[in-house]
């Protein structure tokens, strides 16, 4: 029998570098969960309740900007969200149950609002 995982965890790979760290509660994945490029940057973070991403997340590229700021419920997108090219906001709005909602604000690579579209 395996036994269930519970507590902190962290792998590492070959070079001794994190792939992850977090803790696990009755063998799902609970609280703050971080997550690392091989590089050692930040890929992404945030937290999960019984095994699922819920709340505010983001995540970067193997550079270290910010590409993604958004919110998680049961694991699904939900609430309002941000992505980023080259550290220019790119688009925001809304996600409920996964699906963009509502009004979205959509930007050049200079960050200037090139148009707003209505999602239902």
């Amino acid at each position: 029998m395996i036994p269930t995982q519970n507590g902190w965890w962290q792998e590492f790979r070959n070079d001794s570098t994190y792939v992850y760290r977090g803790q696990y509660s009755n063998g799902k994945k609970e609280g703050y969960w971080i997550y690392f490029y091989p590089n050692g940057k930040i890929q992404k973070q945030g937290d999960f309740i019984n095994g699922n991403m819920t709340s505010w997340w983001q995540e970067y590229n193997e550079q270290g900007n910010l590409i993604y700021e958004g919110q998680y419920s049961n694991g699904i997108k939900y609430g309002y969200s941000k992505s980023y090219k080259n550290g220019i906001l790119q688009s925001e709005g809304k996600y409920i149950s996964g699906r963009q909602r509502g009004t979205w604000k959509y930007y050049d690579e200079l960050g200037k609002m090139m148009k707003i579209q209505e999602h239902d």
